[in-house]
């Protein structure tokens, strides 16, 4: 009698270690999130007989994302509202399970135009300064507005020259050349990269003298509306080409100080030179 009291004794010790492991009581879904990004930890589920199913529905449909089967998952939402989250437990040990569901809220939503260069009136020109310039050839670049979140990393044909915001690359052989430049916003962790490519055929050619004349200013740059040109040499014309090398403005220069109107050009990088008997002076000029 006494042995049968003592396996019945053992029995009950056994069914309450069994109910001890699928104890559900401490079992729980916390969740923390950055914007539309959520952690999901399931707490109390250290027991490596629990099996997790996992599943998130949004409220008022059938489709779910998941499974997940890990205590800790993360989903990123495509859009707000309120998820359900059903967390399904099963133990292999003790052959019970439980299920239970969280309900969520998400508000937040990434706006899609973070990384949209396009809207923040970005520009990119190349263009060669030719123009019967002996041996004074070069690819230039600029971009804008001014952002103190952004670096820039200029490349001709793969090689790094710059990390300015604008960048001029002196040539002496005639070729093609692909001048890139990645900008990268520091502030938005995104980035972008713009290239342009210039086949240069005249980097050994030329008539005019390249000395750039002490007694010529161009002024101010950047500028928005007037263009302030001083020369002090006579019979000195000016013309403004356009990063596609197409004479947009040009003109006699009568006065010592003249003030050429630009307000009818849009914004963007342009090539300002004047010309006067014994030089031509040429300047990167950048229009607001």
């Amino acid at each position: 009698m006494i042995k049968k009291y003592t396996l019945f004794a053992l029995l009950l010790v056994l069914v309450g270690l069994i109910q001890a492991k699928c104890d559900y009581s401490k079992v729980s879904l916390s969740s923390t999130n950055s914007c539309n990004v959520y952690k999901f930890t399931v707490n109390g589920v250290t027991d490596t007989c629990n099996h997790l199913d996992i599943k998130i529905f949004k409220s008022g449909g059938t489709t779910a994302i998941g499974p997940f089967t890990t205590a800790v998952f993360y989903q990123t939402f495509a859009d707000t509202g309120s998820y359900y989250v059903r967390v399904s437990i099963k133990n292999k040990c003790c052959g019970s399970d439980t299920l239970f569901y969280n309900l969520i809220r998400v508000t937040c939503k990434p706006t899609t135009s973070k990384c949209n260069w396009k809207s923040r009136n970005m520009y990119f020109s190349v263009w060669d300064s030719c123009a019967g310039v002996k041996n004074k050839v070069s690819v230039n670049g600029y971009i804008g507005p001014f952002n103190g979140c952004y670096k820039y990393y200029w490349t001709v044909n793969g090689v790094s020259v710059s990390t300015a915001r604008m960048m001029s690359y002196g040539i002496t052989t005639n070729g093609t050349y692909n001048v890139c430049m990645k900008v990268v916003d520091t502030c938005n962790q995104c980035d972008t990269t713009f290239c342009s490519s210039r086949v240069i055929t005249c980097a050994t050619a030329g008539t005019v003298n390249a000395r750039h004349d002490a007694g010529i200013v161009i002024f101010p740059n950047p500028s928005r509306d007037q263009l302030t040109i001083q020369c002090t040499s006579k019979n000195a014309t000016y013309c403004i080409m356009d990063s596609k090398g197409s004479m947009v403005k040009s003109g006699q220069l009568i006065h010592e100080i003249s003030s050429i109107d630009v307000s009818e050009l849009p914004r963007g990088i342009y090539s300002v030179s004047v010309i006067t008997a014994n030089c031509r002076s040429t300047q990167i000029q950048v229009l607001h």
